[in-house]
């Protein structure tokens, strides 16, 4: 394979530096495998060497740079979303933070004040509103008082709700 070299320019250092063709551009030195398929986006030609090793492209940057994680993308709101009703905070490290990292706010205002949600038991709005979660608002019950609680607030809104 003849070397080549190539001027490129670094986006860490932002000068000019001389990469050897058929070696990755990060600086690592190593060799990279040749394309197996022309890539326009990535800057790469079928049969010609790589530009970077699988995972090198990245090096240098902040973790997350090629997308806008968490408060550094545009549409960050300061991590509060509704959903289902509820007002979620995000709390990845909370023992009952969902998949995306997520509590809803009635609980974490409830442990904040001091009272322990025991397992088995989730906070109750009492005026059904899911969006209030002011501390006069909220009781802790268990999922089955919940339920009938629920179901007792149906009958009130609606007596034929269960229709048989």
């Amino acid at each position: 394979m003849a070397v080549i070299q190539i001027p490129l320019v670094s986006n860490t250092m932002q000068k000019e530096i001389l990469v050897k063709f058929g070696f990755c551009h990060c600086g690592c030195g190593e060799k990279t495998s040749i394309c197996r398929k022309t890539s326009t986006r990535r800057g790469v030609v079928k049969g010609l060497p790589n530009n970077f090793i699988a995972s090198h492209g990245m090096r240098g940057k902040p973790n997350n740079a090629s997308r806008n994680a968490g408060v550094a993308h545009p549409k960050w709101k300061g991590g509060k979303i509704i959903s289902q009703g509820y007002v979620w905070l995000r709390a990845p490290k909370h023992p009952y933070a969902n998949g995306w990292g997520y509590v809803k706010r009635a609980r974490i205002v409830l442990e904040k004040v001091g009272i322990f949600i025991p397992k088995g038991s989730m906070p109750h709005h009492i005026d059904n509103n899911k969006m209030n979660d002011c501390l006069k608002n909220l009781q802790v019950v268990t999922q089955s008082e919940h339920s009938k609680l629920t179901v007792k607030n149906m009958d009130l809104i609606n007596p034929n709700w269960r229709k048989k």
